[in-house]
């Protein structure tokens, strides 16, 4: 079997870390199939210069993301397109080449977001598996964490973008039952199969004979920060040994990368520690990597404690399992489904202090639920056998179905012939056309509809007029007479591609989306584009990221293919006073209520940018309001949800930052008066 292991950190590297540990453990399990390693992220300071031998020996092959090129007709820069978006395709385009037969991804990073987006439209990766490990999202971590959103808008892609990842994978594997319940409720609609299965392990030497343990040596083992727990071990060991008689540690180590608690460096933390408690001899070992960290508890034999506020399935609890360390841990997460109940503990400093005073009477030799051997065959089992059968592709030689494309014209008489030549160009062979005018007065633009619509005198070409009323009711007008299942919108100033609607079929007959705008490429000339035109730049939509999606429109372009059923259910376009924004507003309306908006991820138009277009001319401000005022007023319950994800992290920034003294008024009270206009609070309407 040909596999791609595609990770952002790897043992060697990165000196330690769950997700690294993970895969290398997986290279070894894997070295009997042609197995390629793709690291994303550059190599931490002072790592292991040589640490390619270390996979080399096992004929593991190694990448990084710098060996990999970006495709030529891809590598115009799209508009505040995230350098993680750009990893993901560059990742795509080579996993595309080299037709692996199962890819594993992690769910950290989303290095699979471009990836698994064209695999589930159909359009990449036919028939290669995509697989996600389910270790630890960026919103889980900022939960255990404690941590508020320090960058809104970035945080909430990277949300969107990993999650994205976990729901439309071909297999979902999550280490334990407790990071699939954390994901539904969070409210994930996860398609993907799903399946627990925690970490394989290999011991690094077998299980030393029984020695004396140390219960007066106590090491914090793990990661120093909060989530890992440091707060409550300092503040429970100081409470032990303020408050017993009983026998007192005399050693304390502090075994884990260093890093932040409460805003604070965990090195200061300890230090202060370290003052208060004269009577400790502190040991700092926090440059330590796997290896030397086992080599430390195994000559100690001290007694390991992991208080974790929030954990998975941690390497640190499963290392002290498999080579019959003393450990305590704390019962959060997932570590009660791997670890004995006699050595687990409440997640509190006063769990910290109660676990400390049972040491001496701590029976050691508790049988965990958590067994390397039976996990590494169940991994091993996963790329034996058959795999399950690769996506059928649409077939649409036989009864394709019928697309109605639907086209808004008005006062455009340089551009409708070149937006029509572009349907009759088309590849797929059932489609209906619909051109509404609405409204248009001048001379030229009437003439040149008559034109196009004596030369198109066939049946399934329509061509009426309207009063005028907008384009999103033009919109309308047109979808109002199409018979086919699916509408395709396109605006009568864009040129489309050969191919494109027979990709955007493919892709929702595919995903089962309700409605897949696209990307498309920019390009400012009155001419028709050509082989040789250079685009000014690509559009890249993300799609449903929320709450982003109230603010700005982060879900594409009115050019797009919906479902003819999702379209009227929720009553199409809305007219004046929206305009320029009609497609965000419906497809935010299409989202909200319970439908799914993605995006194809090929450009798939022209897309003209005319100084004169709605876009430029429109009042954006007003139709943001307009859209953001319904949204709330129809679905009260994001303004929580919009007030804690975005609004209340940029309004502690801004004030943070002491932007008040730059002006009368403070630009974060700007935005907290917006916000409650926009919630229709009488004392900031006027």
């Amino acid at each position: 079997m040909k596999v791609c292991i595609v990770t952002p950190e790897i043992v060697g590297p990165h000196k330690n870390g769950g997700i690294g540990t993970h895969c290398f453990t997986l290279c070894n399990l894997l070295k009997d199939h042609e197995c390629t390693l793709l690291l994303t992220e550059h190599p931490s300071p002072g790592a292991d210069q040589n640490w390619r031998a270390l996979y080399a020996k096992n004929s593991i092959r190694v990448l990084t993301t710098e060996n990999l090129p970006l495709n030529a007709c891809r590598a115009a820069k799209a508009p505040f397109e995230w350098p993680l978006l750009e990893k993901s395709r560059r990742i795509a385009e080579y996993l595309e080449r080299e037709s692996f037969d199962l890819v594993h991804f992690q769910d950290w990073k989303a290095n699979g977001f471009h990836s698994i987006r064209l695999r589930r439209t159909g359009l990449a990766l036919r028939n290669t598996q995509l697989l996600v490990t389910l270790h630890s999202p960026s919103k889980w971590i900022r939960q255990g964490m404690e941590q508020p959103l320090e960058n809104p808008i970035a945080e909430m892609h990277l949300d969107f973008t990993e999650r994205y990842c976990c729901e439309h994978a071909d297999l979902l594997i999550a280490p334990t039952r407790h990071m699939l319940d954390w994901a539904a409720g969070q409210g994930w609609r996860i398609q993907a199969r799903t399946r627990v299965l925690p970490y394989p392990f290999h011991r690094k030497s077998a299980p030393a004979h029984k020695r004396s343990i140390d219960t007066t040596h106590i090491i914090f083992f793990g990661r120093l920060e909060t989530r890992k727990g440091l707060g409550i071990f300092l503040s429970g060991l100081g409470r032990y040994l303020a408050g017993t008689s009983g026998r007192h540690p005399r050693q304390v180590s502090f075994l884990g990368k260093p890093y932040i608690h409460s805003g604070q460096k965990a090195e200061t933390l300890i230090d202060r520690f370290a003052r208060d408690h004269p009577q400790l001899t502190i040991h700092r070992k926090f440059h330590c990597d796997t290896h030397q960290s086992l080599d430390y508890l195994l000559q100690t034999r001290g007694v390991a404690f992991l208080p974790s506020l929030l954990d998975n399935c941690p390497f640190a609890v499963i290392e002290c399992i498999e080579h019959d360390i003393p450990f305590m841990a704390a019962a959060s997460g997932g570590i009660p489904e791997i670890a004995h109940a006699e050595q687990l503990f409440p997640p509190t400093a006063n769990g910290v202090t109660k676990a400390l005073a049972t040491l001496a009477e701590k029976n050691w030799d508790a049988a965990h639920p958590y067994n390397a051997h039976q996990n590494n065959q169940a991994w091993r089992a996963l790329h034996q056998g058959p795999l399950p059968q690769p996506r059928s592709p649409v077939n649409l030689t036989k009864n394709p179905p019928l697309v109605s494309v639907c086209i808004p014209y008005y006062e455009l008489p340089d551009y409708l012939p070149q937006a029509l030549d572009s349907i009759r160009r088309q590849s797929y062979p059932n489609m209906e056309v619909l051109v509404c005018d609405d409204g248009s007065h001048t001379t030229q633009a009437k003439a040149v509809f008559e034109s196009e619509k004596a030369k198109a005198a066939t049946s399934n070409w329509h061509f009426f007029q309207q009063e005028n009323q907008g384009v999103g009711l033009a919109r309308n007008a047109a979808a109002a007479q199409a018979e086919g299942d699916y509408l395709v919108f396109m605006d009568a100033d864009n040129v489309a591609r050969p191919e494109m609607i027979e990709r955007m079929v493919v892709a929702i007959e595919t995903s089962q989306a309700d409605a897949l705008t696209c990307d498309f490429a920019v390009f400012s000339r009155v001419s028709a584009p050509g082989p040789d035109t250079r685009p000014d730049f690509l559009y890249r939509p993300l799609g449903s990221v929320m709450p982003l999606g109230l603010l700005h429109n982060t879900f594409g372009d009115a050019n797009s293919i919906v479902w003819r059923s999702a379209f009227f259910k929720i009553g199409g376009f809305r007219g004046p006073p929206l305009a320029a924004f009609a497609d965000w507003d419906f497809f935010l309306r299409l989202h909200l209520s319970g439908g799914e908006v993605d995006v194809i991820a090929q450009p798939l138009l022209w897309y003209r940018h005319r100084p004169d277009s709605m876009l430029r001319q429109g009042n954006e401000p007003q139709e943001a309001r307009i859209i953001l005022a319904a949204a709330l007023r129809d679905f009260p319950e994001l303004a929580r949800e919009l007030a804690l994800e975005c609004t209340l992290p940029l309004y502690q920034q801004l004030a943070q930052r002491g932007l008040s003294k730059k002006s009368a008024t403070p630009w974060h009270k700007h935005i907290y008066r917006w916000y409650r206009r926009v919630r229709k609070d009488p004392r900031y309407c006027r």
